[in-house]
C-alpha cells in the first residue's frame, strides 16, 4: 500500500469519525458539567467575537436580526412564555461577559427574559407599516453592550388580531446559524406542550454552553493540525483581485446584500450532479464559487473562508451557542482542470479541514503570521456558507409563518456568498462590501447562475471553457463591444452620412472656427468644388491625399472633399518636424498634398504636386462627387503613430470601420450630439470621434484656437 492511499485511508476514517459525531455522547468526548468552584471562560469563537466587539463598539458587525412573519390565530401570551422557558433553558442566552484580571468571562446577569410587546393593531394600515418599519430599524440598530446589555432580544408586535411580527435580535456570542434551528424546534415543542399537555415535554440538557467552553479552553491544539495549515497556506498567500469602485468602506464594514432565486429546476439540477460527482452540495457549491472567482479575478491561487461546527457530540447539536471556526479552503485552478476534476480537488480540501479544523483562528494567523491589511482579513477575503433546510417554527396547523433574516447593511468581508435551502429552491445572498458597485453584484450573481446552468449540462468541461455569458449576454456583449451592427447595403462611405444631414438640415451650424460659422449646405458646396480640383489630378480611388493644413474651416472642408474624391486623406499637421513630414509622404506614397496657400511653401514637394485650398465660393457650381459605388473596404484615411518606440507607423481605416465606430454612438449615447469641442490635432486618431461624430448625427463641430487646452 502506498503512503497515499495510507494517507487516504486516514482521512476517511477520520471523516467517518467526524461524520458519525451524532452517535457519540458527551462522555465520550469528555464534556461534563464544569465544577462550580471554576469561571465560567469563554469559547475559542467568543473571544475572538468579544475581542472584535472591542476593536468595533457599537457596530451591529456582529448582530443577527431574524423575522417570523405570523398570519393566524396564536396565544399571544403563550408564544411570550415559550420565548421566556427557551430562555430558562439554554444559560447562554441570559449571560454577559466582562474582563475578570486577564481573563474574560461569562456571567448570568438576566434571570428572565423580558418579551416587549407593542400594540399597533389600532393603527391605519399606512400609519402602521411606517410605525412598523420605525420600530424595526430602531430594533436592529441598538447596539450591544457585552457587559451588561441582554444579549438575546425579543420584540412582538401585534399589528391584527390575527396577524403579529416577531423580531429575534441576537449577538453572534450566543448563537450561531445552527442556533436558529435549535430556536426555532424548542420554541416548537414548548409551545405546542402548553396547548396540548400530551406532547411529550423536551429532554433536560445534559450541559450548558459553558460546560463546552470550559472543557475547548483546556485542550491543547494538536501539533499534526496546526502543522498541516501551516503547510497549506505556506508561501506569499494572495489578494483576492476582484474590480472595487473605491475604498469607502475602509475601517467601518459597511455593506449591501443582493438575493438571487435559482430556478427549481436548476436547484433539482444541482443536486443530481452532486450525487453523480459523489459529493455533497456544499462542495460542489464551493467549487462552483472558486470557478466564478477565478472568471473575475484571472488568479488561479483562490483562497475562501468557510464557518465549520464544533458541535462534535449529540448533546452540543441541542444547544443554542456559538460554536463555529473558521477553516481556510485553499485550492489552486491552474493547469485548466475540468470541472469534475476540480470539484474532486475541493472536495479533498474540504475533508482534510474538517479534519484539522480544531485550531482557533486566532492561533492559525498568529503561527502563519501573514501579511496585514487595513481593514481586511489576514488570510482571505471573501466567504461561503451553505445552510441547509431549517426546521420552520411551527405554532399551529391553522398559522402561517414566514421567516427571514435582516439585511443590517454590514459586510464583514469583501464577499460572502450565502447558499441557503429553500423547500424547492435555493437562494444565493451576496454579502458585500459597498466598496463594490451594486450593478456589479448584481451582473456577478447572474453570471454565476449561468455559470450554474452551464456546469450541469457539461460538467467535464474545462474551466477555460466556462462561460460566464448566456447567449443572449453575448450578444449584448458583442453590442457594447463592438457596436450595433449597421446595414452596409445602405451605407455605402462615411460621407454619405453627412451628406444626409445635409439634406436634412442644410441651414443648420456644421463647423465654427473662432467667428466664421460654416453651414451643412456650404460645407457640402465647398467641399464639392474641392473634389471637383482633385479629380482634375486623377485621384485614384484607395490613394492617399495628404491634407496640410492649420486648424480651419478649410481641415474640415479639406477631409470632406478628399473622401468624395474617392481618396482617403492623411493629416499633416504643420507644426510636425518636416523630417517627420517627408517620411508620411514617402511611407504613404503620397502625390497629391491639399495645402492653404499661405503655408504650402514650407512644403518640401514639387509644385505640381500641390493642390491650393481655395477659398469657399458660393458662385461656383460643381457636380456631386459622392461615389456610387460600395467604399466600406476603401480606405477613409491614414494616422501615423507617434514613433516613440521605432518608426512611425501608418494605420489605415476603412469606410466600412469608421461608419461602424461612427454609428456605434449613436446607439450608445442616447441623447443626440448638439456640439462637440475637438481639442486634440486632426493628426491624432482621437480626433476622428469628434469629426465624424458630429457631422454624421447633425450636430456642430467647434475648432477652438490652437493649444487653448493648455490655458488655465
Amino acid at each position: 500500500m502506498t503512503e497515499e492511499t495510507n494517507n487516504q485511508g486516514e482521512r476517511n476514517s477520520a471523516l467517518d469519525e467526524w461524520l458519525s459525531r451524532k452517535k457519540k455522547s458527551s462522555g465520550v468526548k469528555g464534556i461534563q458539567p464544569m465544577p462550580d468552584h471554576e469561571a465560567q471562560v469563554l469559547s475559542h469563537g467568543q473571544q475572538r467575537l468579544w475581542l472584535l466587539d472591542k476593536l468595533y463598539p457599537n457596530s451591529p458587525l456582529y448582530s443577527y436580526a431574524h423575522r417570523y412573519q405570523i398570519q393566524g390565530s396564536i396565544d399571544l401570551g403563550q408564544l411570550v412564555e415559550s420565548f421566556q422557558v427557551l430562555a430558562q433553558r439554554h444559560e447562554v442566552v441570559r449571560a454577559n461577559y466582562s474582563q475578570n484580571d486577564d481573563n474574560v468571562v461569562q456571567n448570568l446577569n438576566h434571570e428572565t427574559l423580558t418579551v416587549l410587546v407593542e400594540d399597533l393593531s389600532d393603527l391605519a394600515i399606512d400609519k402602521q407599516k411606517e410605525k412598523l418599519h420605525l420600530l424595526r430599524q430602531q430594533y436592529i440598530s441598538e447596539p450591544f453592550d457585552l457587559s451588561i446589555d441582554p444579549l438575546f432580544r425579543v420584540y412582538i408586535t401585534k399589528l391584527g388580531e390575527d396577524r403579529h411580527e416577531v423580531l429575534l435580535v441576537l449577538h453572534h456570542i450566543i448563537g450561531d446559524a445552527w442556533s436558529m434551528g435549535v430556536i426555532n424546534t424548542e420554541l416548537s415543542a414548548i409551545y405546542q406542550l402548553k396547548l396540548n399537555p400530551e406532547i411529550h415535554p423536551l429532554e433536560p440538557l445534559s450541559v450548558q454552553y459553558k460546560d463546552f467552553a470550559f472543557w475547548q479552553h483546556n485542550q491543547k491544539v494538536k501539533e499534526e493540525d496546526l502543522t498541516y495549515w501551516k503547510q497549506q497556506l505556506s508561501g506569499q498567500l494572495p489578494l483576492l483581485n476582484l474590480p472595487k469602485s473605491s475604498k469607502k468602506s475602509l475601517g467601518n464594514f459597511s455593506g449591501n446584500t443582493h438575493i438571487k432565486l435559482l430556478p427549481s429546476t436548476l436547484a433539482n439540477d444541482l443536486k443530481t450532479l452532486s450525487q453523480t460527482l459523489n459529493t455533497t452540495m456544499y462542495v460542489l457549491m464551493v467549487a462552483a464559487y472558486k470557478v466564478l472567482l477565478n472568471k473575475y479575478s484571472r488568479q488561479t491561487d483562490i483562497l475562501v473562508g468557510s464557518p465549520v461546527s464544533n458541535r462534535d457530540t449529540k448533546e452540543l447539536e441541542k444547544l443554542v451557542g456559538f460554536f463555529n471556526e473558521t477553516v481556510v479552503l485553499r485550492t489552486d485552478l491552474s493547469g485548466d482542470p475540468t470541472f469534475s476534476e476540480l470539484v474532486a480537488t475541493v472536495k479533498r480540501n474540504t475533508l482534510d479541514a474538517l479534519v484539522h479544523k480544531n485550531v482557533p483562528f486566532d492561533t492559525l494567523v498568529n503561527e502563519i503570521n501573514p501579511q496585514r491589511q487595513t481593514g481586511g482579513n489576514p488570510l482571505f477575503q471573501t466567504m461561503f456558507l451553505y445552510n441547509g433546510l431549517q426546521k420552520p417554527l411551527f405554532l399551529g396547523q391553522e398559522v402561517e409563518v414566514l421567516e427571514e433574516m435582516l439585511d443590517l447593511k454590514v459586510s464583514k468581508f469583501d464577499l460572502t456568498l450565502f447558499v441557503n435551502e429553500l423547500p424547492e429552491s435555493l437562494e444565493l445572498k451576496l454579502e458585500h462590501s459597498i466598496d463594490f458597485e451594486e450593478e456589479f453584484i448584481a451582473s456577478m450573481a447572474d453570471h454565476f447562475e449561468t455559470l450554474l446552468n452551464s456546469l450541469v449540462i457539461k460538467p467535464n468541461q474545462s474551466l477555460s471553457e466556462v462561460s460566464l455569458f448566456s447567449e443572449e449576454g453575448l450578444r449584448d456583449l458583442e453590442k457594447l463591444w463592438f457596436g450595433p451592427k449597421v446595414s452596409l447595403a445602405k451605407v455605402n462611405s462615411i460621407q454619405s452620412l453627412i451628406i444626409d444631414q445635409v439634406n436634412r438640415q442644410p441651414d443648420a451650424k456644421a463647423v465654427i472656427f473662432g467667428n466664421h460659422v460654416l453651414t451643412y449646405a456650404e460645407l457640402d458646396l465647398w467641399s464639392d468644388q474641392i473634389a471637383d480640383m482633385l479629380t482634375q489630378k486623377v485621384v485614384q480611388r484607395n490613394s492617399f491625399v495628404g491634407l496640410y493644413t492649420d486648424r480651419s474651416l478649410e481641415m474640415v472642408v479639406g477631409i470632406l472633399g478628399i473622401l468624395k474624391a474617392g481618396g482617403a486623406y492623411l493629416p499633416l499637421d504643420p507644426d510636425y518636424p518636416e523630417e517627420r513630414i517627408d517620411f508620411m509622404l514617402s511611407d504613404a506614397q503620397v502625390s497629391i498634398v491639399l495645402s492653404q496657400p499661405e503655408i504650402q511653401e514650407r512644403l518640401a514637394v514639387d509644385s505640381d504636386k500641390i493642390v491650393t485650398l481655395q477659398p469657399y465660393d458660393e458662385k461656383v457650381k460643381s457636380e456631386k462627387q459622392t461615389a456610387e459605388y460600395d467604399r466600406t473596404d476603401d480606405f477613409a484615411y491614414v494616422i501615423y503613430t507617434s514613433g516613440s518606440t521605432g518608426k512611425p507607423k501608418g494605420v489605415p481605416v476603412t469606410h466600412g470601420n469608421l461608419i461602424h465606430s461612427t454609428t456605434a454612438r449613436f446607439e450608445f449615447y442616447k441623447d443626440e450630439m448638439s456640439s462637440f469641442l475637438l481639442l486634440s490635432s486632426f493628426s491624432f486618431d482621437s480626433s476622428i470621434v469628434g469629426i465624424f461624430w458630429s457631422l454624421c448625427s447633425g450636430g456642430t463641430l467647434v475648432l477652438p484656437p490652437k493649444r487653448i487646452e493648455q490655458d488655465v
